[in-house]
Formats: C-alpha cells, sequence, structure tokens
C-alpha cells in the first residue's frame, strides 16, 4: 500500500491546482492633476481595467477547472498502472508456485500420502493468498475512495472561493464604474481586489491536499 500511495501523492504534488493570481487589473497609476481634470481619464481608465479583468478572470477560471480534470486524469492513470503491474505480478507469482508443486509432485518415490500432503499444502497456501489479495484490495478501495473525497472536497472549496472572488472583484468595479468622479475611486478599487486576491490565496494554501493524502497511507 505504501508503493501505490507514493505513485498516487506523487501525481498529485506534480500536478497542483492552478489558481493564477499574479493578474493584477488595478496595477496602473492613479493619473496626476486636480480636480474635474482626472476624472475623465480615471472613468475611463477603471473602465479598460474593468474589461481586462473580465477576460483575465475567464482564463483563469477555465485555467483551473482544466487543471482539476487533469488531475483526476492523471490519478485515475496511476491507478490503472498500478492495477496492471499488480495483476501481472499476482499471475507471475502463481505460475511460478504451481511449477514449483509440480516438480514437487513429480519427485520419484513419493508415497499417496504425501503426495495429498503436498497437494493440501497447495490448497491451502492458494487460498491464503487470495484472502491475503482481497484484503489489500479491499484497504486500496477505501484508500481510493477517501483520497477521491479530499481532491473532491478541495477542488468544490475552491471552485466556490473563486466564485467569491470574482463576485468581489465584480462587485468592487462596479462601485468604482458608478464612482469614478469619486477621487478615491482607484485607491479603493485596489484595495478591494487586493483584499480578494489574498483571501483567494489564502483559500488555496489551506485546502492543499498532500498533507491529508499523506495520512491516508
Amino acid at each position: 500500500m505504501k508503493t501505490i500511495s507514493k505513485t498516487i501523492l506523487a501525481a498529485v504534488i506534480i500536478s497542483p491546482v492552478l489558481i493564477l493570481l499574479s493578474t493584477n487589473p488595478t496595477n496602473a497609476v492613479e493619473p496626476t492633476g486636480t480636480g474635474n481634470s482626472v476624472r475623465p481619464a480615471i472613468c475611463t481608465q477603471i473602465g479598460v481595467l474593468k474589461n481586462n479583468n473580465q477576460t483575465s478572470l475567464e482564463v483563469q477560471i477555465a485555467n483551473t477547472k482544466n487543471n482539476f480534470t487533469q488531475r483526476i486524469s492523471q490519478i485515475t492513470a496511476n491507478q490503472s498502472s498500478v492495477d496492471k503491474q499488480l495483476a501481472t505480478s499476482r499471475a507471475t507469482a502463481s505460475t511460478q508456485f504451481d511449477a514449483r508443486i509440480t516438480e514437487l509432485l513429480a519427485k520419484n518415490n513419493l508415497t499417496t500420502s504425501q503426495k495429498q500432503a503436498i497437494t493440501l499444502y497447495q490448497t491451502n497456501m492458494k487460498k491464503a493468498e487470495v484472502d491475503r489479495q482481497n484484503a489489500v484490495d479491499n484497504a486500496r478501495s477505501v484508500y481510493r475512495k477517501a483520497l477521491t473525497d479530499v481532491i473532491s472536497g478541495q477542488q468544490q472549496t475552491l471552485t466556490s472561493a473563486i466564485a467569491t472572488y470574482q463576485k468581489t472583484v465584480d462587485d468592487a468595479f462596479a462601485t468604482s464604474v458608478n464612482n469614478c468622479g469619486d477621487g478615491t475611486a482607484m485607491s479603493t478599487l485596489n484595495t478591494a481586489v487586493k483584499t480578494a486576491r489574498q483571501t483567494l490565496a489564502d483559500t488555496k494554501q489551506s485546502t492543499k491536499s498532500a498533507d491529508a493524502i499523506k495520512q491516508l497511507a
């Protein structure tokens, strides 16, 4: 199980959820000047930033959803690979065991009782191996279900956080557009977007699944 867990964990760590927070839609410097002379420029600038932000946010959301899909696909592929390797290993071990039993039974001068003992040993060993394999398979299924739950919970939390971020930023731009004549419109917008971005970053950090997945192993 540790080998299987490490394989799946590696894929999860290699493909982290990508929430792009580097875009700063309000990083432009406020126009200089006084009174009504700068207000039209600020209004125009806020309108341009609003459109740019919407485009950037749509790309970020699309990338995040695509990453979710890739993440699950990678885990599924890893699990399938593990299952195939395990099936091959089990088949090889079974074949080798039967071959050794055949060699024992082919020895000269074996009594009927000895042959019966060898056959009984073969039967008991095969049953024990089936029981062991079933226990391993059940444990692996439990682990995979827990893994799916962890990742699903993380994705739901992040999806909700992104939606909240989007609404907060949209509301901030709407307010700034309506109040663009106010001399503090740009600084207020900057503050609102910065706070929303930090909240999203904090949520992303708190929902990292690596530690939770390690605890499942």
